[in-house]
Parts: C-alpha cells; sequence; structure tokens
C-alpha cells in the first residue's frame, strides 16, 4: 500500500478501536503551532483499528491527514476534528467522562523547551500534557509520551518529570522503553547538542 512518512508535527490525537476489543479505544495525541506535514494516521487503522479520530489545531495538517488515509485505503475509519490536543483532552475527561477508557495514548507536543532557560516552564507544560493523558488511559494501557526539545532532553529529567505528572493524578507508570531518534537519525560526536528526541513508553497502572 502506497504511504507516505515524513517528519510530523501536528497538534491533535487519534482514537482506534479494536474489533476484538469493542470497548477499548486508544487515541494518540501530537501538538505544534508550526507547519506540519500530515500525521501517520494509517498506523492504527493498518494495525486493525474499527475508528481513528485525528484531531489537530492546522486545518492544512487534517487535510493531509485525510489525503494520507486515502492512500492508505483507511479513510473509512478516519474521521478528523480541528481542535487544539490540550483543550480536547481536558473536554475529554470534564464533558465526556472519558478517564480510564483508552488502550494507548501517544503524546508528542512540539519543542515547548527552545533554549535552558525555558526549562522550567517547559517543564510544567510538559507535566500538565501527560497529566491529561495519564488520565485517559486504563489500567494496563500505555502511553507513548515524547520530547523533541533539546534542553529536555539533554537535562535527563523527562522520566522524573512524566512521574510526576502520574504522581499528581493518583497513576504510576512502569517503563517499558526509553528510546531517541531512529537509526537513521544520526548523531554527529562533535555535535552532541543534536540529541534533542526522546521516545518513552510506560505501561499505566
Amino acid at each position: 500500500r502506497a504511504q507516505r512518512r515524513r517528519r510530523r508535527s501536528t497538534n491533535g490525537w487519534r482514537r482506534c478501536e479494536s474489533p476484538q476489543s469493542p470497548s477499548r479505544r486508544t487515541r494518540r495525541w501530537r501538538s505544534s503551532t508550526r507547519p506540519s506535514t500530515a500525521p501517520p494516521s494509517s498506523s492504527p487503522s493498518l494495525g486493525g483499528a474499527a475508528e481513528v479520530v485525528g484531531v489537530d489545531s492546522s486545518a492544512p495538517a487534517l487535510a493531509r491527514a485525510e489525503q494520507n488515509a486515502q492512500l492508505n485505503q483507511t479513510a473509512d475509519v478516519c474521521r478528523w476534528e480541528l481542535s487544539d490536543v490540550k483543550s480536547y483532552m481536558q473536554h475529554a475527561l470534564r464533558d465526556r467522562n472519558e478517564a480510564g477508557q483508552f488502550d494507548v495514548v501517544i503524546l508528542d507536543p512540539p519543542k515547548l523547551a527552545p533554549t535552558r532557560a525555558s526549562l522550567a516552564k517547559a517543564t510544567h507544560h510538559y507535566r500538565k500534557l501527560n497529566a491529561l493523558a495519564l488520565q485517559l488511559v486504563r489500567p494496563g494501557g500505555l502511553l507513548m509520551t515524547c520530547s523533541c526539545s533539546g534542553a529536555m532532553t539533554q537535562s535527563h529529567e523527562f522520566e522524573g518529570m512524566v512521574a510526576e505528572a502520574a504522581a499528581e493524578v493518583g497513576r504510576s507508570a512502569t517503563t517499558l522503553r526509553h528510546a531517541g531518534a531512529a537509526p537513521d537519525h544520526t548523531l554527529s560526536l562533535s555535535f552532541p547538542e543534536g540529541e534533542y528526541l526522546t521516545n518513552l513508553l510506560v505501561c499505566v497502572h
């Protein structure tokens, strides 16, 4: 199947409901204020999701996501919502009583800490976003949470921030994988500042 994969920076999440578990839903988050390419919405749908909902603050990004779904022949299980992801998560928890309803949440915010001087403020924002996402995951479900801020990655405080977010909302989390960039995203030994990507996969209890 045709598939276009580019760097993503979106402000949204997508929900998939497994045909084997009709009561379970999976949501994925992306967040950005920058121009973005289509999010990889085909991943859950190609994996057998019965429903995928993409939420993004950028209308052009959602249009490209729809094109991507068409290319992957998954448009029939995808729909798109134009919204800020933080507001959408707050609404899901407050007005739709969706706490603990999702098998998987993937949270991928934009570069919240462009410099070391902004790290403290950015950490606060990361913690609030992760706290919202953690509340949506069912016990035993997964949260994949990411950072593309070099200041955060190089501070080695990301995992601790997620632990604080979990404690803040009465949840706990077990690390399954702590990763960074893919092998094709190489890092020059003479430029350690190029290490800016963090990907943390945790099981939520």
